[in-house]
């Protein structure tokens, strides 16, 4: 994926050879097909996987998205569709919204990171507070905070 985002092209590159790279369609072409096989082949294995015990969900699994959508789709067969394979439709509408998820939630988190941060640092009194509850919640030593919220993770609530 990252490797596709640096192959695109927005127009904006003053460097025209950067902009009309002779190369840009055939490495799209590449990593597209790379993503496409991976996502495929991860949806055929969870498909699978989850065949026989589909009833067998308990409160605690966590999802992935590949769970949701499979759900989605073993809940709303198609017409005549036997639910021992997945459909084409839906495969293929199902790898073009995960890759969406995929760059989203990559560009989406990194984003909140990096303007948490600045919000932090410009900001002593909001700082302030959160090194306060940091210290009240998971004690004033900061070596020790991972131990403690892998010995506690329900701290973090």
């Amino acid at each position: 994926m990252r490797n596709q985002v640096r192959w695109l092209s927005f127009g904006t590159e003053s460097n025209l050879f950067e902009r009309y790279h002779p190369l840009r369609p055939i490495m799209r072409w590449w990593n597209d097909r790379k993503m496409r096989q991976y996502i495929s082949h991860q949806l055929d294995l969870r498909f699978k996987s989850s065949e026989g015990n589909a009833a067998v969900e308990t409160q605690d699994r966590h999802k992935t998205i590949i769970d949701l959508a499979l759900d989605t789709y073993r809940n709303e067969p198609a017409q005549g569709q036997p639910l021992d394979t997945l459909d084409t439709v839906f495969r293929d509408y199902a790898i073009s919204q995960i890759r969406t998820f995929v760059f989203a939630g990559h560009d989406s988190t990194s984003s909140a990171i990096c303007y948490t941060f600045h919000l932090l640092s410009t900001n002593p009194s909001a700082r302030r507070l959160l090194t306060s509850e940091h210290d009240r919640i998971l004690g004033p030593d900061r070596d020790r905070a991972a131990s403690e919220i892998s010995a506690n993770p329900h701290l973090l609530n």
